[in-house]
């Protein structure tokens, strides 16, 4: 049988009652101190302003106290993030607060279904806001309900279980993507190192800065097939394609400014760069000394840290290179290390393997909704 739904609007009073709560500042918090929880428009379900007493009152005449069984919907700040509130607590006005008015609708349910039609309108994700009137105007949700046309609670509970269950494998996956998202290889405690420059006299590169005639209009007039790298990480770095070629070689890019500066790019082949990065090229006597596997990982964990500036405006160009040392295993007789390079990068490899896959599981999962259609018997 296939289940059935009925869909209510939050701005019904038959079975909704929407308020908010009124502005308080810190300040007022502060000369109020108490037990009771002052909630804002935090993303944390148990993030508060502060706790205040009912002398809050007397310094915010309409403060607005609830006691009991609630749900909260952030209007600004973190909006759209939805939570049950029960017991007694104050209310900033930037949240929402949600009272059912029908003892067949579940809060636990609500909590749920409320957050999905949220997300799915994209509230938090742009600069709309969610208060009360566009809560009773915008928002509706799907409730279950029996033969009888009557809310269904055994299937609302049944959806909620199904609901949290799913918000516990998530919030697993977020801890365990942060803690692989953290890992980094340690090559100081393991290996014997050396420290060397990357460009420069003593440096294992030779550096170059991309050309600035390689504009979008350029590569309009001059369509082809080799690729022209620059600044951005999307794509390999790749903004187009023309129909001549500045490189054939092996050899490493670097970005030389903007919010992806440091980011190094592996290049085999034939292309261009634009200004906005510029070129690595092993030189000659160390070719067969180091990894190119093991050059990527390093110079990737390395580059970020010298860039000078801030936001859109970070830099790295090829005098500042001059100052950045990246670090090579060496062996007993100090010479570079091959096989611990390759040692390394096939760790690195592996982690990056690790990561890729934990984030497409947690990205899945972030996205999943509960199946909620019942099976024909």
């Amino acid at each position: 049988m296939e289940l059935g739904f009925e869909n209510v609007s939050l701005g019904n009073e038959k079975y909704f009652e929407v308020d908010n709560g009124e502005r308080v500042r810190k300040q007022d918090i502060q000369k109020a101190q108490g037990h009771i929880p002052f909630y804002s428009s935090s993303k944390f379900e148990g993030e508060v302003m502060g706790y205040v007493s009912d002398k809050i009152k007397e310094i915010v005449k309409n403060a607005k106290k609830f006691n009991g069984k609630f749900l909260t919907v952030n209007a600004d700040g973190s909006v759209g993030k939805v939570f049950i509130r029960d017991g007694e607590f104050y209310l900033n006005d930037v949240v929402n607060i949600i009272k059912i008015l029908n003892k067949k609708i579940l809060y636990e349910y609500l909590l749920y279904e409320l957050q999905n039609k949220i997300d799915i309108l994209g509230y938090g994700k742009w600069d709309k806001k969610l208060y009360k009137t566009e809560l009773k105007q915008e928002l509706s949700v799907e409730i279950p309900i029996d033969e009888n046309g009557e809310f269904d609670l055994d299937k609302q509970k049944e959806i909620a279980e199904k609901y949290a269950k799913i918000e516990q494998i998530k919030n697993k996956l977020k801890e365990d993507y942060k803690k692989i998202g953290d890992m980094e290889i340690d090559i100081n405690s393991k290996y014997e190192i050396k420290s060397i420059s990357i460009t420069g006299e003593e440096g294992i590169f030779e550096a170059e800065k991309g050309n600035a005639k390689y504009t979008k209009k350029y590569m309009h007039e001059h369509k082809g097939e080799f690729p022209v790298y620059s600044s951005q990480t999307s794509n390999l770095g790749e903004i187009g394609s023309i129909d001549t070629y500045d490189y054939e070689e092996e050899c490493f890019t670097w970005t030389t400014d903007g919010t992806y500066v440091g980011t190094v790019f592996y290049r085999n082949g034939k292309f261009s760069i634009t200004t906005h990065c510029g070129i690595l090229r092993v030189k000659p006597e160390y070719k067969d000394k180091v990894d190119f596997e093991y050059l990527n990982f390093i110079l990737n964990q390395t580059l970020p840290n010298y860039k000078l500036g801030e936001g859109s405006n970070k830099r790295l160009g090829t005098e500042r290179m001059k100052e950045v040392q990246i670090e090579i295993p060496i062996d007993e007789n100090g010479e570079f290390d091959l096989d611990k390079q390759r040692e390394i990068a096939e760790k690195h490899k592996k982690i990056e393997e690790i990561k890729t896959k934990l984030k497409d599981n947690y990205e899945k999962m972030i996205n999943s909704k509960v199946q909620i259609i019942e099976a024909e018997e």
